[in-house]
């Protein structure tokens, strides 16, 4: 290098100077590539721990009006999340909080096991990713990552058995230490893989990182094709449905709404994947395929559809001709059946108003119960879980959720009784918060009907401040910013700020003032600032500490 620096021809620079000059500039260089060359070095093989230990203090929102915001958070997010060593890297994982014989494993136990599940995953970081500072952005990716590895890695056609006969590979719906696939969990479950894929396109959303869209395209591509071959039948339904949120004995050919809805989602979530990396023709396919499917779905039941117009509901399940099986359709209405094609966008106006007066009708049976709100169906024909026992909570926070942020405008009366029964669910849920610590918002009844309160779901908290921010506050982070709309503010549980709010390196604290669901004007640290072209405000300053006041006016639905 030395010889290099003195040839004949030197830079101009090096030349001015004195030879002195010239070798503690070449002594510095040498030192500051060498080091620069360790660090990549070690970085790569195994990160500094205070790294990984800033990743899991990540900050997050508070809220003087809404109590279990904390909790909330520590439960459902800090204290779930676990370590996994892979190739010498030491990855962050986001796991259910570890029980045993339904009792509480602490966090700083030594003997604390994980499971880590695809749907906790996606349901759970539409909330954390709002809720918290950029550090759950990469153990996101993380969690992302994972998934792909625990595909490649135990997920054979010749351990598992699945139906496809293929030898394809799945992204498990659940795997525990050391990413080995509990065999009971169905890793060929096709609502896992869809939710592999939204949440890839949400981490986008989030980040923009195109560069890490593009490492893992090929298994996203792969797991998409998955899904399509997990419709056997030709109806475009995919029929593989491994393990459900209610117990009700749903799997290999049977169709659902939930999976159903959700797969026309990832098919959407495939066209703007495809689009940013830049196969426009795989994106237009996907969106065809989408449309078809939601066609097919809502047609009748008769016509192998899953809408019943007589009833003006979903099916529950239908179990397909195969196999020697008996053709069977469950008419039962389950409420979360009907609610995740309505937050998909799946159902029409009509079908929107049709489900929810179905549940407005039925809100004593659905709703006031002794432990909170229930949204499926009997665990294991257990009465208790039935009568007695809450469910997951997140399907609560769900059905809150739709109600305040799209609710059909029929009429001021039917829209009204809506955001009423918006605020009864949401109150019902807060008063449940704490029945069974130490987590906060827990996942309610188990396949016996036991209240397994020390599990703290991922979806559970998250989908708590998912409602909370973007639902009622009205804002939403992304890879442009704080999106600002109009909050839709909850009789007995108004929010009249929100503090902490993370992006990038800036943090905002925000207040509403004055009545109403109209926003009059926004300012920041006491400037108006204009809206969008979409006429929403958006909020870019990645750096500093910012105060805004969101002014609202008009009457309030």
């Amino acid at each position: 290098m030395t010889t290099q620096l003195t040839t004949k021809n030197p830079p101009s620079s090096l030349y001015k100077w004195g030879n002195k000059s010239k070798i503690l500039f070449i002594l510095t260089l040498i030192f500051l590539i060498s080091g620069c060359c360790c660090y990549c070095v070690q970085k790569s093989v195994k990160p500094e721990k205070s790294s990984v230990k800033k990743r899991w203090e990540s900050k997050h929102v508070t809220c003087k009006d809404i109590k279990p915001v904390s909790d909330a958070y520590r439960d459902g997010y800090q204290r779930c999340l676990v370590s996994e060593t892979v190739d010498g890297e030491v990855i962050p994982l986001l796991s259910i909080l570890s029980v045993s014989g339904n009792k509480y494993i602490p966090y700083e136990d030594k003997n604390r096991f994980y499971s880590i599940w695809t749907r906790d995953l996606y349901w759970g970081f539409l909330g954390w990713a709002q809720a918290g500072d950029d550090s759950v952005l990469q153990v996101m990716k993380d969690c992302i990552r994972s998934l792909v590895i625990a595909k490649n890695k135990n997920q054979a056609l010749g351990k598992y058995h699945p139906p496809i006969n293929d030898k394809r590979y799945y992204i498990p719906q659940a795997f525990c230490k050391g990413f080995a696939i509990a065999n009971d969990f169905m890793p060929q479950n096709a609502e896992s893989q869809a939710h592999f894929i939204m949440m890839a396109r949400n981490y986008w959303n989030l980040t923009g990182d195109t560069d890490f869209i593009k490492s893992i395209w090929q298994d996203i591509k792969y797991v998409a094709e998955t899904i399509e071959k997990m419709d056997t039948n030709g109806n475009l339904i995919p029929d593989y449905v491994g393990g459900s949120y209610d117990y009700q004995g749903v799997g290999i050919n049977t169709e659902e709404p939930h999976l159903t809805a959700t797969v026309i989602a990832t098919y959407q979530a495939m066209n703007d994947l495809a689009n940013i990396m830049g196969e426009k023709s795989l994106g237009k396919r996907y969106t065809k395929l989408a449309n078809k499917l939601k066609i097919q779905m809502n047609k009748p039941v008769r016509q192998d559809g899953l809408w019943m117009p007589d009833k003006k509901q979903y099916i529950n399940m239908r179990i397909i001709n195969k196999e020697g099986q008996k053709p069977h359709i469950d008419e039962r209405f389950i409420p979360y059946e009907n609610l995740t094609p309505i937050f998909y966008g799946i159902t029409s106006k009509e079908q929107e108003k049709n489900i929810f007066d179905n549940l407005n009708t039925n809100f004593k049976k659905f709703y006031d119960l002794k432990y909170g709100p229930m949204y499926v169906a009997g665990a294991a024909k257990n009465e208790k879980s039935e009568f007695e026992f809450t469910s997951t909570p997140w399907l609560g926070f769900l059905d809150v959720f739709i109600r305040v942020r799209d609710l059909p405008e029929y009429n001021a009366k039917w829209d009204e009784k809506n955001y009423n029964n918006a605020s009864k669910v949401f109150k019902l849920l807060l008063d449940h918060a704490y029945d069974i610590p130490p987590a906060c918002f827990t996942e309610g009844m188990g396949i016996y009907g036991y209240l397994s309160g020390c599990s703290g779901r991922s979806w559970d908290n998250g989908n708590f401040f998912h409602t909370l921010i973007v639902g009622i506050c009205g804002l939403e982070k992304s890879q442009y910013g704080i999106s600002i709309t109009a909050p839709k503010q909850l009789k007995g549980s108004p929010v009249s700020e929100l503090d902490n709010m993370y992006w990038r390196n800036a943090v905002y604290k925000f207040e509403w003032k004055g009545k109403g669901g109209k926003i009059k004007k926004v300012t920041v640290d006491d400037k108006v600032i204009k809206p969008e072209a979409d006429g929403n405000y958006l909020l870019k300053d990645s750096e500093g500490e910012h105060e805004v006041i969101v002014f609202t006016a008009s009457k309030n639905r």
